[in-house]
Order: C-alpha cells, then structure tokens, then sequence
C-alpha cells in the first residue's frame, strides 16, 4: 500500500514521502545525464572499450558526492531501504533501484523514461564486484585462503644473500614480494628476483615481484646537520656556494632544485617527516627562504638527505629518476608490477606507461603510489589516465600523504582514497606502517592492531622489513581471517566531498 505524505519520518521531524521520492527521481536524474568524465577527458587518456564502464561509474560517484546525503540516508534506513552507503562501485544501479522502490511504495508513477542500468552501461551490485575482483587477480595475483586480501611485504636487501628469507614469508602466505630500489643495487635486485622465481616453483605457489621505484623525492643536500629553532632562517639554493654569505642562517642543497620553482611566499615547507615545518618567506632563482613556524621545545637538527615535503606547491618534477630508468631498463623483463612513488599527475603514470612499452612490456601493471597533497587532488584524473593505459593499482602511502595533508586530516584521506578507487574499480594496498611495531620489536601496539584491522577494507596490505617480520605476517593474517567473518568494506555516510567537487568541471592538466 502507498504511503501518504508525512508518513515518513526521521528524528522527531516529518518529510513528505512524495518529496523523498523526487529528491531521489532528481538525482537518479542528474546521474542518467552526467558522463562527464568520457566527454572531457579524451585523448590519450580515453579509456578502453573494457574500463569505459568503470570510468562512468567514477563520474557517477563524483557527481553523487557534490551533495551532502545524511538526512536522506537516515530516512531511507528507517524504511528499510539502501542507504546509499555502499555504492561507490555501483552508483548508478542503486540510485535507480531505491528511486524506482520509493516511487512504488509512494504510488507514483514515473515522470517519462527511466533508463536502465543496462542502458546506460552502468555496473551493477554483481557486476562491479566482478571487476574488482577480476582486476585484483590480474594486478596482484589470487586471493590467499582465509580472506580476501592479499599480503605484500617489502624485501631487506639480505635477502639477495640469505634465500631463507623469501622462503619464510612465502610459507606464512606471502604473495608480493616488494623490492625497495631506494636500498641495494642491481646485483642485490636480481638475487633477490631470481630467488623469488625458484622458491615459487619449489614450493607451488604464485609470488609476484613488484619493482619499487624511489620516484623523485626532494630531500636536503649532503651538508652538516643544523639544530633549528622556531623563527630561524633557512635558505634552500640548487647549489652551495653559489649564493653569498651564509654565516647568519642554514643554507641547504635542495636533492630537486626545480621543485622550488613553484614556491611563492606563504607556501608550507616540511622537514623530516614533520620533525621541523616552515613557511616560504621570500622566492629569488635558485634561492628559497623559509622562516621556521615549527620545531620541538629544544629544537630540532636538520640533516643532509632528509625529506622536503612541499604540500601547497606543485612541482613540475619527473615521474622518474635516472636510477629509476636504469633499474626499470635492467629489470622491467623479470618483474610482475612496477610501483611508482610520489605520483602527482596523469602524464607521470602515463610518461612511465609509454617507457613500458619501449621496453616491451606494455601489460605491467603499474601500483600509483599516493604520497602526495597534489596526486591526492588529482586522484580521479590518475585513474582514468590508468584504466586507459593498462592494468593499475593504488597504494595508500600512508607516511608522506601524513605528512602532506597533516596527521590530523589522514583517517578521512585515506577513507576517501579508498572510496574513489572502490569507485573505479582499481584494487589499493594499504601501507606504511602496518604492524611496524610487532615487526622491530616482536611486540604490537593496541593502536597497530586496529590499523591492521582496517587492511581488510584493501585488496592488499603491505608490511615493512623488521626483525620479526614473520611474526608480522602471522597476526596479520590471522586478523584479516577473523575480520573477514564479520565485514567486507563498509558502509559509509556521505556527507558532501569538497577534494574533487570541482573536479568535474575542471580540464585536465
């Protein structure tokens, strides 16, 4: 039976049901009419026939987002209808399916032609659960028994010399195999490759490699190190000398003097994972100054080698280092993935996709690394640009992406990560610090256990070197095992995103 205007209601107030209904007719309108993604961004990123699916969804999701949809939810949960809260994979086909049950249970009739999903080519509930999962096995290989994430862990450069080490974590379920091109050298790398190769074949099981690029941090010169205090000065320059006297300040070297270029005054800059920040007081070629807004009670040294993370600037900075060509050169024809640090744009995934293909090896999947302020702003262009060039993947890398957006905005970062890739159907990994603890110090922290829980919500989980990287593997295997009893993803409120609500209207770089 039709329910009359007023019927429904939702802490304590009353909302017409004929209004709710057209409040979500409008929006399924809105979403029938919104491909804005497939119009706007042709070219060379135009997705194949295969992904053009999972591109509209992205553009569905983004469009869906611009509105702040609590107050609706509340009121579909009460009558025992989708939320809404779990349909980043399939935004269409429930919009569609709530509006067309509300019209029913209002009486009314649609208001002219409803296309369907179909129609539009929208995936469906089932549908886009098949395609992440098809994507997940074709970019990080099958699912382990006992729960449906996989476990990567990133190799010490020992391993090239003492092959028990690979042998052992493939034991305790270890799938991905990450190589850190920031540590070792080749020779070490092809040990590392080639043992990998014959323990998977000893022991039957599947280990995929994936070839770690550094990508082009900008660190601080090789200079002595500097005890800083809130309110001194210091001057970042291409090179030392080259700039008069420097006896009334720290000068520093910068690893990547054109990522200062886009500085202007006003901009943040941050030292050593945090440990010292400062804001950019004046720009001359070749010579930034930055006062120091941030520094423990004592002070802090600054050292050579130490990050420059530069969150308010976007640095027009190659995807890839002359290591990491060489490496890629070396190495590209035995590696099953390539990671690539510090994305910031689309043309740093797809400068990397075309080098594949000089090498031969157009199919290697590409895991797009988020680290940084700029490749989170520019998240849903990176993944079309990747769902255009081959198969990808998206790792949540949790320590510089700390650093750039602020500890105190990562949790709805990362949340939010997570969201658009589910959208797109891109498998993530969750990284940087899971279990840390338990793997130096054989001990976890209450804190580390729950993180780890939240690794169920990715395809993968990656875990650091560590002396008890073993016992690491074990607890996160047996969290996952359990976890997985008792959710998969999660449903979400949806409150309007502000990160990309331009994004939509805004031409790609």
């Amino acid at each position: 039976m039709a329910l009359s205007p007023g019927e429904l209601h939702s802490s304590g107030s009353q909302i017409s049901a004929s209004a709710l209904a057209a409040e979500l007719e409008q929006l399924r309108h809105e979403l029938a009419g919104c491909d804005p993604l497939r119009i706007r961004w042709q070219g060379p990123m135009r997705p194949d026939a295969d992904h053009e699916a999972s591109v509209a969804n992205l553009g569905h999701y983004l469009a869906l987002r611009r509105h702040d949809l609590r107050a609706t939810q509340d009121i579909l949960s009460e009558l025992g209808m989708s939320s809404l809260g779990r349909c980043e994979g399939h935004v269409y086909s429930s919009v569609w399916a709530v509006s067309r049950a509300l019209a029913a249970l209002c009486g009314d009739a649609a208001d002219g032609p409803r296309p369907t999903p179909h129609e539009l080519g929208a995936p469906t509930v089932l549908s886009s659960g098949e395609i992440l999962a098809r994507r997940s096995t074709e970019v990080l290989g099958p699912e382990p028994v006992g729960h449906d994430t996989r476990l990567m862990v990133t190799l010490p450069v020992d391993a090239a010399k003492d092959p028990t080490i690979i042998d052992r974590v493939a034991r305790a379920g270890v799938g991905l195999l990450r190589i850190n091109t920031g540590h070792g050298e080749l020779g070490d790398w092809t040990a590392m490759i080639q043992t990998a190769r014959e323990t998977s074949d000893r022991l039957g099981v599947e280990l995929r490699v994936a070839l770690d690029l550094t990508g082009p941090k900008v660190r601080t010169g090789e200079q002595p190190s500097v005890r800083l205090r809130i309110g001194d000065e210091v001057r970042l320059v291409a090179r030392r000398g080259q700039i008069g006297d420097a006896s009334t300040t720290a000068l520093f070297t910068c690893s990547q003097p054109e990522a200062l270029v886009t500085c202007v005054p006003g901009h943040r800059v941050i030292f050593d994972d945090g440990k010292l920040a400062g804001e950019v007081t004046s720009v001359e070629p070749d010579d930034v100054r930055v006062r120091i807004t941030y520094a423990p009670p004592s002070g802090a040294k600054l050292r050579g080698r130490k990050g420059i993370n530069l969150p308010d600037s976007d640095p027009r900075l190659a995807p890839m280092t002359r290591g990491d060509v060489e490496a890629l050169e070396k190495l590209a024809p035995a590696v099953d993935l390539v990671s690539l640090s510090f994305v910031r744009r689309p043309k740093d995934l797809l400068e990397v996709r075309a080098k594949l293909a000089e090498l031969h090896r157009p199919d290697l999947p590409i895991i797009v690394k988020i680290e940084t302020a700029q490749g989170f702003r520019s998240l849903p262009q990176i993944l079309v640009a990747g769902l255009g060039s081959g198969a990808l993947g998206v790792m949540v890398a949790r320590g510089d992406l700390a650093v750039e957006v602020g500890y105190e905005r990562l949790a709805e970062v990362q949340e939010e990560i997570l969201w658009l890739c589910e959208a797109a159907h891109v498998p993530t990994i969750w990284a940087t610090q899971v279990l840390d603890g338990l793997a130096k110090t054989g001990r976890p922290s209450r804190a580390e256990i729950s993180d780890a829980a939240m690794a169920s919500r990715a395809e993968a989980a990656m875990l650091n070197k560590g002396r008890f990287q073993i016992d690491a593997v074990r607890t996160l295997d047996e969290i996952l095992r359990r976890m997985s009893r008792h959710q998969h993803k999660k449903r979400s409120l949806m409150p309007r995103l502000a990160a990309w609500d331009r994004v939509l209207d805004t031409p790609v770089d």
